[in-house]
């Protein structure tokens, strides 16, 4: 070793990981798993045992650590409000950016709609709440952006979404700019119910084939053997304009918002 120069700490580690969060408060645990631009694991918080869930930064990326630093800043808006876990520690610096929320306990809405028992009553209980969360988020003026059956969990009978990492605030955007990046939260709720009903992940959410899956799919909820309400809904999410809209919807033929979206559930 070079005199004067540290051994670099190994992020994957949780030696290395101890190094880092202890000035924090924080007590790494295992697993640890790496994602393309994070690390997250959980990790005990000193003085009071809370565990926490952290996502640590590990992309040097200018865009992507403009993100980060968003959701950070989206989480401490959202700070108490149903279905979000509260923010408890964060970092943003070159050396160490990281945040910290309550821990989530309960299954992801994938693994609710792979569970034996499922019925559709239920997962239309589900996205029905769903659907509640995200109008009351539109309301406060921030977009998701990045729902899936994934960031979508079941803790004690109500719904906690995660990861604001695609999140922006909307409020002062130009109308038409608001509409497609709300559109999209109302067609990711679509998605969801959909992958719900087959029981099986179809959609590369946020991906660039996004659009012919969708058109593909909407063909497949037509012919399907459905509740005429829940084909009503699943189609008026897919059909909603947003970032997303695939060539094979006409555009504006879907719901205008998530609190339409809702009124069709409630009908």
């Amino acid at each position: 070793m070079v005199a004067g120069r540290r051994t670099p700490i190994r992020l994957s580690s949780l030696s290395g990981l101890e190094r880092l969060l202890a000035p924090h408060g924080l007590q790494p645990i295992a697993p640890v798993q790496r994602r393309p631009f994070s690390l997250v694991f959980p990790a005990h918080q000193a003085g009071n045992g809370r565990e926490l869930f952290v996502k640590l930064l590990i992309s040097k990326s200018a865009g992507v650590r403009r993100n980060f630093g968003r959701e950070i800043e989206i989480l401490r808006v959202l700070g108490g409000q149903p279905g979000v876990k509260a923010l408890h520690v964060a970092n943003v610096d070159d050396a160490l950016t990281f945040h910290a929320c309550e821990r989530v306990r309960g299954p992801s809405l994938a693994e609710v709609a792979g569970a034996p028992g499922s019925d559709l009553a239920a997962m239309l209980g589900h996205a029905r709440q769903l659907t509640a969360w995200i109008a009351a988020l539109h309301r406060l003026g921030i977009a998701h952006r990045d729902l899936s059956p994934d960031h979508v969990f079941l803790e004690g009978g109500r719904l906690v979404v995660i990861d604001f990492g695609m999140a922006k605030q909307t409020r002062f955007l130009p109308a038409d700019e608001r509409q497609l990046c709300e559109g999209y939260d109302v067609q990711a709720l679509g998605m969801i119910l959909w992958e719900m009903v087959c029981q099986s992940a179809i959609f590369p959410y946020r991906g660039r084939g996004l659009g012919a899956v969708l058109q593909r799919e909407a063909a497949l909820v037509r012919e399907a053997e459905l509740p005429a309400e829940v084909r009503r809904v699943v189609m008026g999410c897919f059909a909603t304009a947003s970032e997303f809209m695939p060539d094979g919807l006409p555009p504006y033929s879907g719901f205008t918002s998530a609190l339409q979206a809702l009124r069709a559930f409630d009908a």
